[in-house]
């Protein structure tokens, strides 16, 4: 009977040469697994890479020492994000800064990720499959929803999976949380498959029966929940379109103003006045009353002068408006109220010329306190609505955005006994011209005009990223989501206006909100891209226009001005997600709450066991 050839030991490699091929392995995988996770996100969008991204990085983590380990996750990514979210310092200098402390901050989870689960590994002797998405999904929930106001839900590994129409249906149970799990879940897999190969490699056998049924085991875990998620989604994706139904009827308008432009303070009545041609080119055409918009929406701060929101009822506007900001100028000299009455007039006479709701972004603050008292007045950036009321065309509601932008909107600590230090300390890193701002208090409902009273809830530009607050409108009733954003910071500052990653991005966030809530969300933004997007995360028209490009013409959605009107198609389902908040999310924690436990328990355990002298010998 033939027997099995031994194996040959395994030689050991010289000191230097086994050094060099370490190095190599600690680099390389860094390196590796920094580029796939980056080239998972937009630019390069290649989403299936997020499924093997980490393998590397883990593989090599898990074999090195602890310090290695945490070194080698913090690099990696700290750079992942330092690419991936470069586009931040294209905004101004504090931004820039902004940037660079986001990323540095993004390093710590993953770098307290891995040292978590080389301790439960060594002590509940569990798989990697077991232990790191319910770890990997507390981080990005933790620095997505919970970091104070730093809190930062972009990168997440989930959003990678956009593309994929059927599996990103269950984030109306899990949110984005959900596909961050199973795509952390495959990662860990494989991680569990490669250190499995290597540890018989070091004891110089090959892989047996009883490691191939383990591994096969494993692999049933992530097979039949992508299987579970993807039947889910089909089943639901039929629900949703038999749930539909017609909704309101909305123009959204896409200016295209260069953010050096907005800024300017002489550009203000052009692109107040941009916005009323786009508008009244759009509508020109509809001469059945019952085809008009039940509201006209434009993007975020382009209204530049004060509406009055805090005296609705006031009833001669035009002596409102002279009297606060007029105050202190000389007689006979045209002074800003004189400009302000005149183009809040051609706003009001929009909505009444096209009986529809406008929905305006701006900046609103109380001229009262800044003309009369003097002091430090109250800035949000804010969404109007203004429409047909008792007495005519009037103020009838207004969001102040809630979630700011760290640093360059909000800053913690402002008008505070104890927290003012912190204020004026970032606020001295942040450019001259940029006003702290006030956050709103709660989401605000818009009822729109007709037999039907639809209602708008609206987030303002960076809010799309929290599902948490969108929910909150739904919670109350919407029927629509509306973001207006300003995304011209975000192009690179080039005669061939090369948008950046951000643009994408923040649309795919926008396709996410869609499917947790099921309503249709209308994004309406500066320079692109305006869209209408379906209750199951699907764009159904957006603004396009003609550019040119390399010498030849073509059609794109950025760049461009223009507006799209049409009839968005709604929903009354009541999801999940919506009624229940981030429960996935936080049963994530429990379970790696549970994981730490067993860990403590079975190393306390161990110790006794140890510790305990046995029989002595005879």
């Amino acid at each position: 009977m033939l027997q099995e050839a031994e194996k040959p030991p395994v030689t050991e490699l010289p000191p230097e040469e086994a050094r060099k091929r370490r190095l190599l392995a600690v680099y390389g995988a860094t390196g590796v697994s920094t580029v796939a996770v980056f080239a998972s996100f937009h630019p390069i969008d290649q989403g299936m890479l997020a499924w093997v991204a980490l393998v590397p990085l883990f593989v090599v983590a898990l074999r090195e020492g602890w310090k290695t380990a945490a070194l080698m996750c913090y690099a990696a990514t700290f750079l992942y994000h330092l690419l991936g979210l470069s586009w931040i310092a294209l905004a101004d200098e504090a931004a820039a800064i902004g940037w660079f402390i986001t990323c540095f901050l993004e390093g710590f989870y993953t770098l307290a990720i891995v040292l978590a689960v080389r301790f439960m590994r060594a002590h509940a002797r569990l798989p990697v499959a077991v232990l790191l998405p319910p770890l990997w999904v507390v981080g990005e929930h933790h620095r997505g929803a919970h970091l104070l106001f730093l809190k930062f839900p972009w990168l997440l590994l989930g959003q990678t999976q956009h593309a994929r129409t059927t599996l990103i249906q269950i984030a109306d149970v899990t949110s984005v949380y959900g596909l961050s799990f199973l795509v952390i879940l495959v990662n860990a897999l494989a991680i569990d498959a490669v250190l499995l190969y290597l540890e018989r490699q070091d004891e110089g056998r090959d892989l047996d029966g009883a490691d191939l049924k383990k591994l096969g085991k494993l692999a049933l875990y992530p097979l039949i929940l992508i299987v579970l998620a993807n039947v889910y989604g089909l089943v639901r994706a039929s629900q949703v379109a038999a749930s539909t139904i017609d909704g309101p009827k909305l123009l959204a308008v896409q200016c295209n103003f260069r953010q050096q432009a907005k800024d300017s303070p002489n550009s203000r009545e052009e692109l107040c006045d941009k916005h009323i041609q786009l508008t009244q080119i759009a509508l020109a055409g509809v001469k059945d009353e019952k085809n008009l918009p039940d509201a006209i929406i434009w993007s975020e701060t382009v209204w530049l002068w004060p509406i009055n929101t805090r005296f609705p009822d006031y009833i001669d506007y035009d002596e409102w408006v002279v009297e606060r900001l007029n105050h202190n100028v000389p007689p006979n000299s045209r002074g800003p109220g004189d400009s302000c009455r005149e183009y809040d007039k051609k706003l009001y006479e929009l909505s009444r010329a096209y009986k529809a709701d406008l929905i305006v972004g701006t900046l609103d603050w109380d001229p009262l306190e800044k003309f009369w008292k003097m002091g430090e007045v109250k800035l949000h950036n804010s969404i109007v609505q203004i429409g047909k009321k008792e007495h005519g065309i009037g103020f009838k509601a207004r969001y102040d955005k809630i979630n700011l932008v760290p640093a360059t909107e909000g800053i913690p600590g402002k008008g505070t006994s104890c927290g003012n230090w912190f204020f004026e300390l970032v606020k001295k890193f942040v450019p001259p011209g940029f006003e702290a701002l006030d956050a709103g208090e709660k989401p605000v409902i818009m009822e729109l005009p007709g037999e039907k009273h639809w209602k708008v809830s609206c987030d303002i530009c960076f809010e799309v990223s929290f599902p948490e607050l969108i929910r909150e409108g739904v919670l109350q009733g919407a029927d629509v989501l509306v973001c207006p954003s300003n995304d011209a910071w975000f192009w690179y500052h080039t005669t061939s206006d090369l948008a950046s990653a951000e643009i994408p991005l923040a649309l795919d966030h926008a396709c996410f909100r869609a499917i947790e809530t099921r309503r249709p969300v209308v994004r309406v933004v500066n320079r692109g891209i305006t869209c209408f997007i379906d209750p199951l995360g699907n764009v159904t028209d957006r603004v396009e226009g003609p550019v040119e490009r390399h010498g030849e013409r073509t059609t794109s959605d950025l760049n461009v001005s223009g507006s799209i009107l049409g009839t968005l198609k709604t929903t009354k389902l009541e999801t999940f997600y919506v009624l229940r908040g981030d429960v996935f999310a936080w049963l994530t924690w429990v379970a790696s709450a549970a994981l730490l436990g067993l860990s403590f328990a079975r190393r306390r355990a161990r110790g006794r066991q140890e510790g305990t002298p046995g029989p002595k010998s005879t």
